[in-house]
């Protein structure tokens, strides 16, 4: 089929799509990795524009992986499709914005199309944003504004990036009520009195443990506040637990914020490979955080075919301190963001080399800085 369109419809676009069922409660499977990379081998050297179609009822549940698909080249888009049953509106707005409009096309029935354009006219719609994108999206919207910001911009604004580590239920809503934004990093740990209950490290001193269900409900409460959530989680029960309240936050609508995800003492290729098997199971629209990394950095198999995006968390001590070390680690950030915890009495030239490569760079690249200070 692809050879006949080169030889005798060279201009046309393509629309190649996956044979799919939607028919609840049974039949609702959505978009796989391997059904989007296959398509992707398909087509990737074909010179044309591609538009995919994709079920309206499923695009929403398998945004980590057409997501991806998009991002691989910007002759793709996709052609949204509804059968009997019609779409909701909350998730066609999803679509929108967390994508390039001019880059999805609706094939969508009467009257939920002049609804969701009505919908997407309101100037007060707080935006959905995916909790799986990217956090210079989230705190500097392009794709939706006739003022872009330039990479350049943009790539200082990483670097300018401010993170609070949430300690109780005060702190928290001063972040939130006070005009800033950034990340919250959110240390969840378990509580002596009620085990298996993820709460936030060192909440309890003079008071009750503030729960990750506190932080979420707050969150949800003030969506207009410009912060996303970083949590470092300490063991795999809490992990499944902290997956099953993100599930039901998102579910709710209460989560359009990035959400990135650690664990500690991954310590072998086995202990990642289950710690990604969990959050592709119960909660997938996050961003992977791989912490303590040191140089030189090995990227496990299961992180590396990741639809989501992924980062690499370092100390500043274990930054490499030789110049061509140095570039190999800003080849990465082409495909990896970067979290940098920076201690102010080590390592620090190696620090200020990297940040002076990073505002040096003509690509784009996401390099967090965490101080000390």
């Amino acid at each position: 089929f692809l050879q006949l369109v080169q030889e005798k419809f060279p201009d046309a676009t393509l629309s190649p799509g996956w044979k799919v069922t939607y028919a609840p409660p049974l039949f609702v499977a959505t978009y796989t990795r391997a059904m989007v990379e296959d398509m992707y081998n398909l087509v990737k050297d074909c010179p044309q524009d591609v538009t995919f179609p994709v079920h309206a009822m499923l695009v929403r549940s398998g945004w980590q992986h057409l997501s991806w698909l998009l991002s691989q080249s910007p002759r793709f888009s996709l052609t949204l499709w509804q059968g009997s049953i019609h779409p909701n509106v909350s998730d066609l707005l999803f679509v929108r914005d967390n994508s390039n409009p001019a880059r999805v096309y609706y094939d969508i029935y009467e009257p939920t199309l002049s609804e969701f354009k009505e919908a997407a006219t309101r100037q007060s719609q707080w935006r959905k944003f995916y909790p799986g994108g990217d956090l210079m999206d989230f705190l500097h919207p392009t794709h939706n504004s006739d003022n872009k910001l330039t990479p350049e911009v943009r790539r200082r604004s990483s670097l300018a990036v401010r993170w609070f580590t949430v300690t109780d239920q005060a702190s928290l809503l001063d972040q939130l009520s006070g005009g800033d934004s950034g990340m919250l990093v959110i240390r969840v740990a378990s509580d002596s009195s009620r085990p298996g209950v993820p709460v936030v490290e060192g909440s309890g001193g003079s008071s009750e443990p503030l729960t990750l269900q506190d932080v979420l409900q707050l969150l949800g409460q003030n969506d207009d506040a410009p912060w996303g959530i970083y949590l470092q989680i300490r063991t795999h029960q809490l992990l499944e637990a902290s997956l099953h309240l993100l599930q039901s936050s998102y579910s709710a609508e209460e989560l359009y914020r990035p959400v990135w995800i650690s664990m500690e003492g991954l310590q072998s290729s086995d202990h990642t490979a289950d710690f990604v098997s969990t959050v592709e199971r119960l909660f997938p629209y996050v961003t992977f955080v791989m912490a303590e990394q040191k140089w030189p950095l090995v990227i496990p198999a299961a992180v590396a075919g990741l639809s989501q995006r992924v980062a690499l968390h370092l100390n500043s001590a274990s930054l490499p301190t030789g110049q061509e070390e140095l570039h190999s680690l800003m080849e990465m950030m082409d495909r990896y963001d970067f979290i940098l915890e920076a201690d102010t009495k080590t390592n620090t030239d190696a620090l200020t080399v990297l940040i002076r490569l990073m505002t040096q760079r003509t690509r784009r690249a996401n390099l967090y800085v965490i101080s000390d200070q």
